[in-house]
């Protein structure tokens, strides 16, 4: 009946939610990017609102295979849905990986003026299309006339890169700089604006993603991209054998409860500590919820005979009656929308349902309705104590896990099939700091230690992963090795090992190597660099430069997880480079 007229009166279906969804997560992302772009944020503000797209990611996926499978429509547009979350989560790591490129060069020495000044000047024509995509009403047939602009401004940019080059070469604040300074400050600049461009790219298949939604010349078009890797949860094995023990110990004491006692409402007590269970399983913060739940099913149980006792007995007929019943439910269901109070809200509306359910003929006997709001009410509360007491999620243990499995990433980013891995990267690894992020409100101290880490593991890894394909380009053109080559070859792979122990076993030492063979990297690298004169989508030496100066920066950052050894190491290690 639910399900009938809810289709029937101001139907409102998954997909509509969903196409809301995209809309907004685009516009925010639009104006985070040209805040970043005009330098009208600050570091701390940016992680807050990567940890906010984060947990968007993890929604509008759930959305996605919610809406799915509601409509066949949108089950038919599967594959388009899934690439256009891949495209996004690619976007969101092209923007991070130049919001560092921003930040370092607004904290560093005055000649790096001369980079932002340059970058500034490539990046006007993107940051005045971002301004007409904020202002707008971004619905995908409305993004789709945006497609030639973006192909124009992806050409533009790749004209203004090498003029605003030749320009730097050539500015006299340059060429006053020491030699040993030059060679950093020009490399710096092919790393910047290689970033700038690949954000620039990923923006345009984005939008050409998300503009297509409204393609209906070409339904086939995406059947025939063939097999899409979906989105990558990542479920801690320790975890969820803590959730299924202390689940086994609120069943088995629950039950033994009602069965020594005999308690005539026994069934009630043990089935709302099994409904408690269920309904913050999949909760961010179970123990959190099922509080909430606790508190609630008090409060619908005291309206519930509020309700029943003082009121039902003065109305007569329908009408009247669901005048006295409803508030509970819009109270109840606005509760439920609000993240902080959506325990209560829920326990509130389904305990007030078990005991005021108005029945024909009505009867008005309190014994019976005390004994099971009472019965109700411990079930709750007995899972609620147990929740807190057993494993609690909000102990440290859990969040020592599940920072060890975000560091994991970085190994496999190292090691994995190159197929689908950085959709595997990205989708593990903002589930993870969802997850991560939802057991530890409240705990500063924690939450400062996950945004480092989640900066430093996205970082590292995605910048092996681009190394990793370009190594596999130059084994396709199969140029020709020599022994300066085998030897740079079997370099990287020592520092690919030097960062998976580094991120495996975090300390010291492994931090002092890995930063000393990274460095050691860029210096044998920048002897083996193609020609200037050669395109740099044809230079795959001079874009390994790019990530590898990007890995050694997110090793030295200042805010990153190894700040303690890299204050110790730095006087070191700075001559290195």
């Amino acid at each position: 009946m639910w399900g009938i007229i809810t289709a029937l009166v101001f139907p409102d279906t998954t997909e509509t939610a969903y196409k809301s969804l995209l809309s907004q997560r685009l516009s925010n992302f639009c104006k985070q990017s040209l805040e970043l772009l005009k330098h009208e944020t600050t570091p701390q503000a940016y992680q807050m609102a990567r940890l906010k797209f984060a947990s968007q990611a993890v929604m509008s996926e759930a959305v996605r295979q919610a809406a799915c499978i509601e409509d066949p429509h949108m089950q038919s547009m599967r594959n388009q849905l899934i690439r256009l979350t891949h495209s996004f989560m690619a976007l969101g790591t092209r923007l991070y990986a130049l919001s560092r490129v921003f930040f370092s060069l607004e904290a560093q020495r005055p000649s790096h003026q001369l980079l932002s000044h340059a970058l500034d000047s490539i990046s006007r024509p993107l940051v005045d299309l971002l301004q007409e995509l904020v202002e707008d009403k971004l619905s995908s047939a409305r993004v789709a006339t945006y497609r030639r602009r973006v192909d124009f401004i992806c050409l533009s940019t790749k004209l203004s890169i090498r003029e605003q080059r030749s320009q730097l070469l050539a500015h006299p604040d340059y060429l006053a700089l020491p030699t040993d300074e030059q060679q950093p400050l020009f490399e710096l600049y092919e790393t910047s604006a290689e970033l700038l461009f690949r954000f620039t790219d990923c923006l345009r298949v984005y939008l050409e993603d998300y503009g297509a939604l409204t393609d209906e010349t070409n339904p086939q078009k995406w059947e025939q991209t063939g097999a899409i890797g979906s989105w990558q949860s990542s479920v801690n094995s320790l975890y969820a054998l803590s959730c299924g023990l202390r689940a086994s110990i609120i069943i088995f004491i629950s039950y033994g409860m009602w069965y020594l006692s005999g308690w005539q409402s026994g069934t009630m007590f043990f089935q709302t500590a099994i409904i408690g269970l269920m309904l913050s399983a999949t909760s961010p913060a179970p123990h959190k919820m099922i509080v909430g739940l606790a508190q609630g099913s008090g409060l619908g149980y005291l309206l519930g005979f509020l309700i029943t006792f003082l009121l039902l007995p003065k109305v007569d007929g329908f009408p009247l009656m669901m005048v006295c019943v409803s508030p509970i439910f819009i109270i109840g269901t606005w509760l439920t929308l609000t993240p902080k109070y959506a325990g209560i809200g829920m326990g509130a509306m389904i305990n007030f349902c078990f005991v005021a359910s108005p029945a024909n003929p009505a009867t008005y006997a309190p014994e019976p309705f005390v004994n099971m709001a009472l019965s109700g009410f411990l079930g709750m509360a007995v899972a609620a104590v147990i929740s807190s007491l057993m494993f609690p999620p909000s102990g440290r243990w859990l969040s020592n896990a599940l920072l060890k499995d975000l560091r994991m990433l970085v190994p496999m980013a190292a090691k994995d099939n190159l197929r689908d891995l950085s959709t595997k990267i990205d989708s593990r690894c903002r589930d993870l700091l969802h997850q991560i992020d939802g057991v530890t409100k409240g705990q500063d101290n924690v939450q400062t230690k996950l945004v480092s880490w989640y900066t430093s593991v996205s970082s590292v890894s995605h910048a092996l992963i681009e190394l990793r394909q370009l190594l596999a380009k130059l084994a396709v053109e199969n140029r020709p090795t020599t022994a300066a080559e085998r030897r740079w070859r079997k370099s990287l792979v020592h520092m690919q090992r030097a960062l998976e122990l580094l991120y495996s076993a975090p300390d010291k030492r492994h931090y002092a190597h890995a930063l000393h063979i990274t460095a050691h990297m860029i210096n044998i690298t920048r002897g083996q660099l193609e020609p200037e004169s050669e395109l740099f989508d044809d230079s795959p030496k001079r874009q390994m430069m790019s990530y590898l100066h990007f890995i050694y920066a997110a090793l030295r950052d200042r805010a990153g997880p190894f700040k303690t050894c890299n204050a110790q190491l730095v006087p070191t290690m700075a001559s290195a480079i």
